[in-house]
């Protein structure tokens, strides 16, 4: 509101009736400067004058006009609305209707959600049977033309982030469950060439991880990945589950040769000079739990050797048995 005293009288008025404000010029010869206000409803008179003889005018002013811009009244109006007392909302009855009032805009809201999902889901589909048409003509074309591995490359990437076109579910698969995940996992290792890149053998969680977001929304729990690796070999998936000594375990492609991977490592070393699980991680890009254990396993083939520094364990190719 607006309060002033007017002939001894004090006199207030709603700022929403305040249409305009306004200062007059300033006079190099006297201090004083009026401020007219005017006014359209909440007020007695049209229009208002107020005289500042030493000053304030401007702030004055700047908090009026702030305090009109905020528009503080339109916040109250609301708040007595929504808050105002109804016969209809008393009682027992009234908690009923507005429970049920809450489940309905509920429901609608729910409603409106999965549509979208099934919109979305339905364009996601034809998204894939087009780059499903897109890669077969691709490689065609690649193995007519002889194109660059580049190309090839790409697509794999790209129907790798496209995910796996229809998981397999308890309920679609029912007591064959198990079987056929361990297909599809074998299926997507090795089509999306993951397990090769990875030199043949992955960490579980590593497989657990890109394996679910391929998956998108049916994911699958770390106990059923466990009991489908368990099952790779018996179904003759060209892998198999494999723990380490220190507890490990992985999904390895039967091709894997320990033998061959420690003399790469060996091979690296020779090079280096000397070798850590870091250089084995960054050189051979594997994770570094997979490193030391491939370092180990080279050490016990009598490939490397070791020397325990205070920073860390170093491994040397092995000349003993040139030596000797």
């Amino acid at each position: 509101r607006l309060l002033w005293v007017a002939g001894g009288k004090e006199r207030a008025g709603w700022l929403s009736g305040v249409q305009r404000a306004s200062l007059d010029a300033r006079n190099m010869f006297s201090k004083k400067r009026t401020l007219s206000i005017t006014l359209s409803t909440g007020f007695d008179a049209g229009e208002l004058a107020f005289v500042f003889r030493n000053g304030g005018e401007d702030e004055f002013l700047d908090a009026l006009h702030t305090s009109i811009q905020r528009r503080a009244w339109e916040a109250a109006d609301n708040r007595a609305r929504s808050t105002g007392f109804q016969a209809s909302s008393a009682g027992i009855s009234g908690l009923m209707r507005k429970q049920e009032q809450e489940r309905r805009a509920t429901g609608k809201l729910a409603e409106e959600a999965f549509t979208d999902l099934k919109a979305l889901m339905g364009k996601a589909r034809e998204v894939v049977s087009v780059m499903d048409r897109y890669k077969a003509q691709v490689t065609s074309d690649a193995a007519a033309s002889g194109a660059n591995e580049g190309e090839s490359e790409q697509m794999r990437e790209l129907m790798l982030n496209m995910g796996i076109r229809s998981p397999v579910t308890r309920s679609s698969a029912g007591t064959l469950y198990h079987q056929q995940l361990a297909r599809q996992l074998a299926d997507f290792l090795t089509h999306s060439g993951r397990l090769k890149e990875a030199g043949g053998m992955m960490t579980l969680p590593d497989v657990y991880c890109i394996f679910n977001r391929a998956r998108g929304m049916e994911l699958i729990s770390p106990d059923d990945l466990v009991e489908v690796a368990t099952i790779l070999r018996p179904l003759g998936l060209a892998m198999s589950i494999r723990k380490f000594d220190s507890g490990v375990t992985v999904i390895q492609a039967d091709s894997h040769d320990d033998r061959i991977m420690g003399q790469h490592i060996r091979a690296l070393a020779s090079q280096l000079g000397s070798v850590t699980s870091v250089d084995i991680s960054a050189q051979l890009r594997i994770p570094l739990t997979l490193a030391r254990e491939h370092a180990l396993i080279a050490e016990e083939g009598a490939l490397l050797c070791r020397d325990e520094c205070l920073d860390a364990i170093r491994f040397y190719p092995n000349m003993f048995s040139e030596w000797a």
